[in-house]
């Protein structure tokens, strides 16, 4: 009887490690299971250039580049029927319609017939777009080339007389390139006409254009 009493025991013992192994065996497959379904989800994650051809990849990594390596001109105050009012900073080429996608969109009650979408944008400009059938004060009114050119004429910088606070107001100079600008009038005496800007450093070309209109040396 004793005999019988101690193997009862023994296999008792024998099942409970065996219970324990078991259980032991179901956490780890459920475990490795769980980590493959996650390596899938993870691998599955739509890549933006995996259905493009090489050429169109290049197209478009050339395009995103070329958006990082432009200066930044300002900001656009954005308002009216766009699903994001607010501050956008821009870029030398961007326009109308780029600041509107960046602003999310027109909203479904925006008179998109009274937007000049291809204006260039430029510093402080306020965008307020319209929405259907409103009537803007004078305050709202999109801006139009003519008044922009206007008031590029009425603001032109003499950047031979210029100081350093007055040469930062010109939109696309900060504090780094008007010191550059005082520098070099110090260096090489007054500026004999507008394109000698670019023989200060950090001022090429295409910046160059996007301060002509905007600059003086009479």
């Amino acid at each position: 009887m004793e005999h019988i009493s101690r193997w009862i025991e023994k296999a008792k013992v024998k099942g409970w490690i065996v219970g324990i192994v078991a259980v032991g065996g179901v956490c780890l497959v459920v475990g490795i299971w769980l980590i493959a379904q996650q390596t899938k989800e993870d691998s599955s994650v739509e890549n933006p250039f995996s259905s493009m051809t090489g050429s169109e990849k290049q197209t478009r990594e050339k395009q995103e580049n070329k958006k990082l390596n432009q200066p930044n001109l300002g900001y656009v105050d954005v308002k009216g029927a766009v699903l994001k009012c607010g501050m956008y900073q821009i870029t030398e080429d961007m326009r109308v319609i780029d600041v509107v996608r960046l602003a999310g969109g027109f909203l479904a009650d925006a008179d998109e017939n009274r937007v000049n979408f291809s204006l260039k944008v430029t510093d402080q400009m306020v965008l307020y777009i319209p929405r259907i059938g409103e009537e803007l004060s004078q305050i709202e009114t999109l801006p139009t080339q003519e008044s922009k050119a206007e008031a590029t004429q009425k603001k032109q910088v003499n950047i031979n007389r210029a100081d350093v606070a007055e040469l930062k107001n010109i939109s696309g100079i900060g504090e780094k390139k008007a010191e550059e600008i005082m520098r070099y009038r110090e260096e090489n005496g007054s500026f004999q006409k507008k394109e000698e800007l670019m023989n200060v450093p950090g001022i090429g070309k295409k910046i160059f254009e996007s301060l002509e209109k905007l600059i003086t040396v009479d």
